[in-house]
């Protein structure tokens, strides 16, 4: 009856930063958008935070997902979703990308869930990030040096591989 948020510290030392965490439509929406500060002790798995399984349910598990965004001052550490339904199952909406570069990063972002942006430079060069998930609303910054160039999508899961 309860979703539940853990937090593993696989390393010799305490971590502290924030987590936001919650529910989101592949709409776009964030029904449940919440944020703490957390500690994760040195070689343990933590539990963050839980929220009734209910709450999913009653808006729809083909239509929502889970997510948690790990922080330390103001930068992305980690992601994760979840969704209790097979992807073919899941009703995704088409996606439009803002990709904005500033100081070296990359910045995306989407109004909704796009599942698997693939960037590409030429397919040779390496990318610091890619084949990411993109939560509505949440920008998600990379590292992107100039000598890349434009950044160019060339695959995103929820318009690609379903057609």
């Amino acid at each position: 009856g309860t979703v539940t948020l853990y937090g593993v510290n696989d390393t010799p030392t305490a971590w502290t930063g924030s987590v936001r965490f919650g529910l989101f439509a592949l709409s776009g929406a964030r029904p449940i958008d919440q944020t703490q500060a957390v500690t994760l002790p040195a070689n343990a798995s933590t539990v963050l935070a839980t929220f009734p399984s209910s709450e999913w349910e009653s808006r729809g598990v083909k239509t929502h997902g889970a997510f948690a965004v790990l922080q330390q001052n103001e930068q992305t550490v980690a992601q994760h979703r979840l969704f209790r339904e097979l992807f073919k199952d899941l009703v995704f909406q088409k996606p439009e990308i803002a990709l904005s570069r500033q100081g070296g990063a990359l910045t995306l972002t989407s109004s909704v869930f796009a599942w698997g942006v693939c960037l590409d430079v030429d397919g040779e060069r390496p990318v610091a990030d890619n084949c990411i998930d993109l939560l509505p609303g949440i920008p998600y910054t990379l590292s992107w040096p100039d000598s890349l160039g434009e950044p160019t999508i060339i695959r995103i899961g929820n318009r690609d591989a379903r057609g």
